[in-house]
């Protein structure tokens, strides 16, 4: 930012103090601006937000200021410049620190500057935006005189609301003996509780609802005791800090665990039946160091929930992340959600939860895992029954009792032993048994049996039944449950469903809490769980509750976000129970009548015509006869497209392929210009468009059954319909679709049963369940992995033979193999499997799975689990098909890339090699300047960090506290350096150096090119560009280039929104251009006369004879609601335009016909032209691009792309960045590469505790996907420009900044974990031992940390990383190098048998990885060389590494060059280890008194004697506030003033000088300093250091409100005035 140093005359200063002294009228209307308040509503103050004065004039030039509430009292001053007489008061985001309209949440209508004496303006209530105000006078505090000795109450009413042994009542957000009481002295609420015994403590501060809260970061204030005292809960009103005081009250830093205990929802045997009982030592778990587990034996099957909780007590629990439990170690969450699991069969349950890696600091690094072994028991041998069918025998009391479904009328009870009837109980062995009664009225249906053999028995209502059930073994009393099919043997929970009508004005989340009787928590802790929206597709949030009591329940309905239903009751249960609960929490037992959700807000964001990827656009309506949402496109251009599906306008819940949450993109593809539907399951969260789904009538027909239509409203792409069918024989039994009729063999039922009819309308396939006759389902297998049952492996060449088997029971006579999208193919018997062998003729993804019949019975086998491999049988309406690759034929990539070690430099922050480039270029984007950065190992600028913190806390980091803006500060790396740094490259192992972008731009990303054929001048130039070509060739190494062609700078030659390239060329951007033809228009011209005036102004005035560049993108002649400072529209609203992802700094590329390639001379001068960017940078030596934001440019432009470079150069590689399934790029039309991210999850997830076999079903998954070309052609990467720094992810710091707090913001290498510093081993280890190109991100191999972007990236570290772990990527790029096996070589996965390895085969090689803490064994067979340490293997693998073992023969000597490796460590090499300290800025200058002032860019204000004096003396001035205002010289700046110097020779500091500084923390008076005037620091809450030990007279209030100091000093005989330090802690 430029900034300017005026020096201010002594004469405009003496006029300023006049002015100060005889005030102006209006009084709040001064000569510099017009000071004005505004009092916001209840919504306006919700999240902290901050506020802001948009203001213009007459002319169109505009700005913003900042507004504060320096005093508290809830209203916020800001001040207009004269001449501005139009205004918007704006609610901004308090994240941000900049004021612009992005930043903008809220805002009123325009409003013109009052001229009537009013200067306040009270937003509405209820009102967000454009709400009608009132306008008032506000008269600021006037100047005490005499201050009264305590602060009034004010209004409202809090209340301590924690746990019991603190409050006495659990967590109770009102009660009475808790509420706090105001202490004026203090100002502030307080809460004594007298003699608290030792122990740790929480609580949070409540108005009495749950509403509003306060703690500490947003979570319970926990505090511990270290002896017995009173404690104090203190809560300042204003600031909302909250505190614990007391004699021996500590922060909690550290976490002593003396027990953790199993809580959750008990049912039978688990949690030995206590539903959460937090303090049931019953389920305390058995440590083992940090590592805690229980066994729960013989688990019935079904669904259960769990937390872990230490000490007794929910003050610290550990749950999951809201995702139900599959296998493997998961992360424990810290006070997070229910853990939620499925056991599928009777089995024994081992919860472990393990703390190892915990850190208390930052909550996470724990895991946990649930290990499921089945039951199996025989059941003993029982002496033979009584035959007497009329006396019952001795025995025991068998009681069985039935849950009647809802559909049956009535219960009867038939049973039966292997010998015949039941002795004593012949009257029940005769079909269809003896009818059974509800006996108490509590639902069941019961019977007891008295008996001492086991029996078999059936529930049925004469035509409906259960299947065939048994007692096993009877050994004494004992009573059963039946749910369904289900025998068991604890009575089960009363089970509720509630439905919820969420309030319009809700957040999107919604929770339920419930308790029972006893206060147990039914859905974990507040605020309850998560529940999912419309999971019916209705409109309706549900929930279940399950409880043992009877009596029922309590609940609350809330989202997380203040606003929540009161107290609730469920009212006495039975078995199965249903609730609707409304909006305003009425509670009802019954569905309201004609209740449907035709308005649910779900939207398609994606890359169709109109917005993209705007979350809010393209809103879909119910279709009540669909049963779907729908939304059309009309005349959607001939292109590649892709979509989502979005809910409630936002991306917080969305849904993709598959519908997976947050999954894939939908990618279609439209042949032609045509209208294209999209339809939508909010149930299944499927998706589907009119491009390929069939729509299909098909009609079930048949003497004796019903006509019906068969329906697919989840979008499987299965119809289905089931008719109940009675005894008989049918024989005309069809199915009729598009005219033609699909005929059933004759139907023979020997009973009445409902039978389900099944159809695929797209390959024809059809069958029905009415056979009783089962497959023997346990026979058929196949395996997509295995060459026995499918030949070629993975994806094959178009018109490449494939084979595929099934092995089957002989109970099956036919098999089909059905090819979605091609053809089904008859399988016949070969060698003992059914097997078929075809060709796919044209490349595409391909879907198949198996149709099996045994005459009568037909079963569908396909995927399980989406992984591939074995499968399972099912019906067709859940079939999970197999996927087929099919590519194109004689598909190639580069070898080299198949060989590389690639290294990822970010060129400004690698190493600066050429000092005289640093400043080559001062401006950035607009008006913006760069910032150049000094000190090499200074922290990058986070914008989103100085909006949060504090100058001072932000600068403890050691980023650089700039300007605000992003991405604008340069720290002087270039190609120089690189050059310079190429013999550590080559020692590393490197053979590729991936640069990201190196062309001409206007930030330090260089993401927005100014010019594509020019080297950005800070970087170098072209001459140094091709040194570094030349230098990589002669030491066998490549370059990639980044190509980011999907948008530019607007600050380009482009498009030059700003002016600055008109007249330079021939050639005019876009943006001039269109702005001259849109004003021109706005005076009444047609666009076409406009057009040809601007070509004859530009012609004439600039010379201008090429406008291709206009018809590169497209802007709107709808202006935006912001102007631009600078250029020739300076002052004038700008033209709105499509910039990516919304950013106007980047203007997209227009796509014509949905494909830029069609777009004007766009791929000419780009791609494909003779003179072209690709051509250019191809001749001077570059050797492949990686590809920008590829999946969202047009397929048609890549597949021309790939044409041109391969025309070029064959050998060059094209990379394309694609973070999700990237098969449809890699089909030989396309790509080479991707940047692999799913391999990144992979071993990231192994690296963290995954098990062995999940990311082996991970990796061999995007192996059977993608080509073989393309697979060993991966850019294996864990971690980029765009992602958290791999050592601080595997610490737990997530990816986009999500963790705000400061340690994620601004993670150290001595702060980070010893475990993620040796899990990052293991993560190296798999890059470089797998297929694919391992890819190393600058600076990770020597441990270097970082948050996402911008604090990933940091300058590299030279002199100060981690020696062994440099060495260690060095060693493993070494092996690679020196056996081909490991680069090209087969890959095939191990099964250790063991979580923790993972094991594969590179031909000859085996590989074993260890994510286990500790050594695990594996024995092999034969001697083994392990070629990480060059040792016999003894059989053992190392915690968190692995071993690489080659037959003893095989082994070859591996060296590293550390020598060339020193930069990387050796403080030798640190750069600028003597570096001056920066120089300080003036940013502004001034008088006050007879003294001058300067204050400098590090926020000190200083104060200097002149020469001239009043009575010998020089002052500070004194000030006033006239008509209520107080105005200082330095107002301006007081947010940025944080420290004051009052220099030797001034004796005073003046009335009210640094009234009401928010940030002003020391203050240094000189020893000449002799008094301080009347209010001088009044209401300095910010204050915490001055010296006064010689000052002699301390005046009225002059520290009045100064909450902050503590312990000061006075001179001996100091004169301390009334209320000097009233409302602080000094007592003089």
């Amino acid at each position: 930012m430029r900034r300017t140093h005026p020096r201010i005359r002594r004469a405009l200063c003496l006029v300023l103090a006049l002015v100060l002294v005889l005030g102006m009228f209006p009084a709040v209307r001064a000569a510099e601006g017009t000071t004005l308040y505004l009092v916001p509503n209840a919504n306006w103050k919700q999240s902290n937000a901050r506020f802001a004065i948009y203001y213009w004039n007459a002319s169109g030039a505009n700005s913003w200021t900042g507004m504060t509430d320096a005093d508290g009292d809830g209203v916020y001053e800001g001040t207009v410049p004269a001449g501005n007489d139009n205004i918007i008061f704006c609610r901004m985001n308090p994240g941000t620190s900049v004021n612009n309209w992005t930043n903008k949440w809220n805002q009123t209508a325009d409003l013109k500057v009052p001229t009537d004496g009013t200067n306040c303006y009270t937003v509405k209530a209820g009102t967000w935006d454009n709400g009608g105000g009132t306008w008032s006078v506000y008269s600021a505090e006037p100047e005490e005189t005499e201050p009264a000795p305590t602060e009034p109450a004010p209004a409202g009413t809090y209340y301590v609301a924690g746990v019991a042994a603190l409050c006495g009542s659990e967590w109770n957000a009102a009660d009475t003996a808790n509420k706090m009481d105001w202490n004026g002295e203090k100002n502030r609420f307080e809460k004594v509780y007298a003699d608290v015994q030792p122990g740790v403590y929480q609580f949070k501060i409540t108005d009495g609802t749950w509403n509003n809260t306060w703690g500490k970061d947003g979570q319970n204030y926990t505090f511990e005791v270290t002896a017995a005292c009173d404690v104090t809960i203190t809560f300042n009103h204003s600031s909302k800090a909250v505190k614990a005081e007391g004699k021996n009250v500590a922060a909690v830093t550290t976490l002593e665990i003396r027990s953790i205990t199993a809580v959750g929802a008990g049912k039978g045997n688990f949690l030995n039946g206590k539903s959460w009982d937090v303090a049931a030592a019953v389920n305390h778990m058995t440590a083992n160091g940090s590592v805690y587990t229980i066994t729960y034996e013989d688990v019935a099957a079904g669904t259960y929930e769990v937390k872990f909780a230490a000490n007794d007590s929910w003050n610290d629990n550990w749950g999951s992340n809201g995702s139900a439990y599959t296998s493997g170690n998961a992360e424990a969450v810290y006070n997070g959600q229910n853990i939620k699991f499925t056991v599928k069969e009777l089995s024994d349950i081992t919860l472990t939860l393990n703390l190892t890696g915990f850190k208390y600091a930052t909550k996470n690094g724990g895991t946990y895992s649930i290990a499921m072994t089945p039951v199996t028991t025989e059941p003993e041998p029982t002496d033979p029954a009584p035959t007497d069918p009329t006396e019952p025998a001795e025995g025991f009391r068998v009681k069985l009792s039935f849950m009647k479904p809802d559909a049956w009328s009535s219960v009867n009870l038939y049973m039966w032993t292997t010998a015949g009837a039941l002795s004593g109980y012949a009257d029940y062995n005769t079909w269809p048994g003896k009818a059974i009664s509800d006996s108490d009225g509590d639902g069941w249906y019961d019977l007891t049996v008295t008996t001492g053999e086991a029996f078999n028995f059936i529930f049925n209502d004469g035509s409906s039944q259960t299947t065939d059930l048994a007692t096993g073994a009877v050994t004494g009393d004992t009573e059963l449950w039946i749910v369904g099919n289900e025998v068991l043997t604890s009575k089960p929970l009363n089970t509720t469903l509630i439905h919820f009508q969420k309030p319009a004005d809700w957040a999107n989340t919604v929770h339920a809490y419930a308790w029972d009787a006893n206060g147990g928590y039914l859905l974990g802790v507040w605020p309850g769980t998560a529940v999912n929206a419309n999971t019916d597709n209705s409109g309706w949030y549900d929930v279940t509750v399950e409880t043992a009591d009877a009596a029922g329940f309590g609940f609350i309905f809330n989202d997380n976000n203040g606003k929540q239903t009161g107290d609730l009751q469920s009212g006495a249960l039975k078995f199965k129970n249903e609730l609707w609960v409304y909006a305003d929490g009425f509670v009802a037992a019954e569905m309201p009548e004609g209740w449907s959700n035709t308005n649910l807000p779900i939207f398609v964001p994606g890359t169709f015509p109109g917005p993209s990827w705007d979350a809010a656009s393209n809103q879909m309506t119910y279709d009540a006869e669909l049963g779907l949402f729908v939304y059309t496109f009309r005349n959607v251009p001939a292109a590649n497209y892709e979509y989502k599906i979005a809910v409630g306008g936002s991306w917080d819940e969305n849904y993709g392929v598959g519908g997976v949450r947050d999954g894939s993109n939908y990618s279609v593809t439209v042949p032609e210009a045509m209208d294209v539907t999209v339809y939508y399951n909010h149930t299944t969260h499927l998706s589907v468009t009119s491009l390929t789904y069939v729509f299909a009538d098909i009609t079930l027909s048949g003497t004796g059954i019903e006509t019906v239509k068969l329906s697919d409203t989840g979008l499987t792409g299965i119809y289905s319909g089931t008719v109940y069918m009675a005894a008989g024989t049918y024989t005309d039994v069809k199915l009729r679709m598009d005219g033609k009729d699909y005929a059933f063999d004759e139907i023979v039922l020997t009973a009445g049963k409902d039978v389900t009819f099944y159809m695929d309308p797209v390959t024809g396939l059809y069958y029905c369940n009415a056979s009783n006759k089962p497959i023997d389902t346990a026979s058929v297998h196949f395996d997509s992995q295995d060459s026995t049952y499918k030949a070629p492996f993975g994806a094959v060449a178009a018109g490449e033979e494939v084979r595929f088997s099934i092995a089957s029971g002989a109970d099956v006579t036919s098999a089909v193999l059905v090819i979605k999208g091609f053809t089904s193919v008859p399988m016949e018997k070969e060698n003992g499997l059914w097997t078929a062998t075809t060709a796919i003729p044209a490349m595409g993804e391909y879907d198949y799975y198996f149709a099996l019949s045994n005459g009568s019975t037909v079963a569908i086998y396909g995927d399980d689990d989406g992984y591939y491999g074995t499968g399972c049988v099912t019906d067709l309406t859940a079939v999970r098909p197999y996927d087929l690759v099919v590519h194109e034929a004689g598909y190639e990539t580069p070898d080299w890339m198949k060989n590389a070690v690639i290294y990822q430099i970010f060129p400004d922050r690698f190493f600066n090699g050429d000092e005289s480039n640093d400043r080559a270029q001062e401006w950035a984007r607009g008006e913006v300047d760069y910032e150049f950065i000094t000190d090499w190992y200074t922290l990058p600028e986070n914008p989103e960090q100085e909006g949060l913190l504090d100058e001072e806390t932000y600068r403890s980091s050691g980023a650089w506290y700039g300007d605000g803006q992003w991405s604008n500060e340069i720290y002087g790396g270039d190609l120089k350096g690189i050059t310079e740094r190429i013999d550590y490259l080559k020692a590393l192992g490197v053979n590729v150096i991936y640069l990201n972008p190196v062309f001409w731009s206007i930030s330090n990303h260089r993401y927005d090119a100014v010019s594509y054929t020019e080297i950005d001048p800070i970087l170098g130039t072209l001459g140094d560009f091709e040194e570094l070509v030349a230098v990589a060739e002669a030491n066998d190494m490549h370059i990639i280039l980044d190509g980011v062609f999907n948008h530019v700078s607007d600050d380009s030659a482009y498009f030059d929104r700003y002016y600055k390239f008109l007249g330079q060329s021939e050639k005019i951007g876009a943006y001039p251009y269109w702005a001259y033809v849109y004003d021109a228009m706005a005076e009444g011209m047609t666009q076409a006369d406009a057009e040809a005036a601007a070509k004859v102004f530009f012609g004439e005035n600039y010379g201008i004879t090429d406008y291709s560049y206009t018809e590169w993108f497209h802007v709107s002649s709808t202006p935006a609601t912001w102007a631009d400072n600078i250029g020739l529209r300076a002052g004038k609203p700008v033209y709105s335009y499509e910039g990516w992802w919304g950013y106007d700094s980047m203007p997209v590329i227009y796509s014509t016909n949905g494909s830029e390639y069609q777009t004007g001379n766009w791929a000419e001068e780009i791609i494909s032209g003779d003179e072209s960017v690709n051509a250019y940078w191809i001749t001077k030596g570059m050797d492949g691009w990686r590809l920008d934001v590829a999946n969202e440019v047009s397929d048609e432009t890549w597949q021309n792309f790939r044409d041109s470079v391969k025309a070029l150069d064959s050998d060059a590689v094209i990379i394309g960045e694609i973070w999700d399934d990237a098969t449809k790029y890699l089909m030989g039309d396309m790509y080479d590469s991707v940047m692999n991210y799913l391999f990144r999850n992979a071993v990231v997830g192994f690296a963290k505790g995954n098990s062995a076999s999940q990311t082996t079903r991970e990796l061999e998954k995007i192996r059977e996907r993608y080509p073989e070309e393309a697979f060993y052609a991966m850019m294996n990467l864990v971690g980029s420009h765009d992602t958290t720094r791999i050592l601080s992810y595997l610490d737990g710091i997530g990816d986009d900044r999500n963790q705000k707090d400061f340690a994620s913001a601004f993670p150290t290498y001595e702060g980070t974990s010893q475990l993620a510093k040796d899990r990052q081993y293991l993560v190296a280890f798999l890059q470089f031992t797998y297929a694919g190109a391992p890819t190393i991100y600058y600076g990770d191999e020597i441990g270097m940390v970082g948050s996402d972007d911008p604090d990933d990236r940091r300058a590299f570290e030279w002199g100060k990383g981690n020696e062994e772990l440099v060495n260690w990527y060095a060693r493993l790029a070494a092996i690679r190098a020196a056996y081909p096996a490991l680069r090209t070589g087969d890959v095939k996965m191990l099964n250790t048998g063991n979580a923790s390895l993972m094991g594969y085969y590179r031909d000859e090689i085996l590989v074993i990885s260890n994510n286990a803490a500790s050594a695990q064994s594996y024995a092999v067979q034969g001697e083994y060389i392990d070629l990480v340490t060059g040792e016999a293997y003894t059989g053992t693998i190392p915690g968190l590494r692995g071993v690489i073992l080659v037959p003893a023969e095989l082994a070859v000597q591996i060296t590293v060059d550390t020598e060339n490796l020193a930069p990387a460590w050796d403080p030798a090499y640190i750069v600028g280890a003597e570096q001056p300290e920066p120089e300080v800025q003036v940013v502004a200058t001034g008088w006050s008194g007879y003294t001058t002032w300067v204050l400098t860019d590090d926020g000190t204000l200083t104060f200097s004697p002149t020469e001239e004096r009043w009575n010998g003396k020089c002052n500070l001035a004194n000030y006033h506030k006239v008509g209520g205002v107080l105005t200082l010289p330095w107002s301006a700046y007081a947010e940025t003033i944080t420290k004051v110097v009052v220099e030797e020779g001034i004796h005073a500091v003046g009335q009210m000088a640094f009234y009401g500084l928010p940030n002003l923390k020391t203050v240094v008076l000189a020893d000449s300093v002799e008094e301080v005037r009347n209010y001088a620091f009044k209401n300095v809450t910010s204050l915490t250091d001055i010296n006064l030990e010689n000052v002699m007279f301390i005046r009225e209030g002059a520290f009045y409100g100064c909450s902050g100091l503590e312990d000061l000093t006075f001179l001996d005989g100091v004169t301390i005035e009334d209320w000097a330090f009233s409302y602080t802690d000094i007592i003089p």
